[in-house]
């Protein structure tokens, strides 16, 4: 069920790139990388809670999203609150820039690792988180490849989902180069 005051956003308000009417338009928020003075909505109420992470939030018409490539379409020129129930607006460029996020902060915000539990991860865990990492990095640059290896593999009778032979591939290419830092090690 919506909430009331997306309802009214939803039924009144403006698109904060065009500033066409919402109406008609599904819902498409986007997080901004703008300070905020006001309360709601702001990441905080939506991705995190930490106060550091109180950033601005846009609401967008169907039209300025390109929702196959899952890109916006135009600069995003206000930012929303919601007041007393209603839409309020406010110019992005009035909106102060945050301070540089440091890595730590961002491992913590999106809880990839809890920092007072950093301490407890033995030197083999270390590895493979760091090889985790690696492994998202090189998997995004390599994913048609991987895509293009799983077709070979169901021509050959493979009966796993992409989804299954991907995990598959991770945890084989993370213990097999674990092995090989390992044995590298003084």
């Amino acid at each position: 069920m919506m909430p009331d005051w997306l309802k009214q956003v939803m039924e009144e308000g403006e698109c904060c790139i065009c500033g066409g009417p919402l109406k008609g338009s599904q819902i498409n928020f986007v997080n901004l990388n703008k300070i905020v003075t006001w309360p709601f909505p702001v990441w905080g109420n939506i991705l995190v809670v930490d106060e550091p992470w109180q950033r601005a939030m846009a609401i967008l018409c169907d039209n300025c999203v390109d929702e196959e490539k899952g890109v916006i379409k135009g600069e995003v020129k206000r930012a929303l609150e919601i007041r007393d129930g209603a839409p309020v607006y406010h110019d992005v460029d009035e909106l102060e820039d945050p301070r540089h996020l440091k890595r730590t902060e961002v491992i913590r915000m999106l809880g990839i690792i809890r920092i007072p539990e950093a301490k407890k991860i033995s030197f083999v865990d270390q590895i493979r988180k760091e090889l985790a990492d690696e492994w998202v990095r090189l998997h995004s640059i390599f994913k048609k490849e991987t895509f293009d290896t799983y077709n070979d593999t169901v021509r050959k009778g493979n009966k796993q989902t992409y989804s299954e032979f991907a995990e598959s591939l991770r945890k084989d290419w993370i213990e097999e180069m674990l092995v090989k830092r390992l044995k590298k090690r003084p």
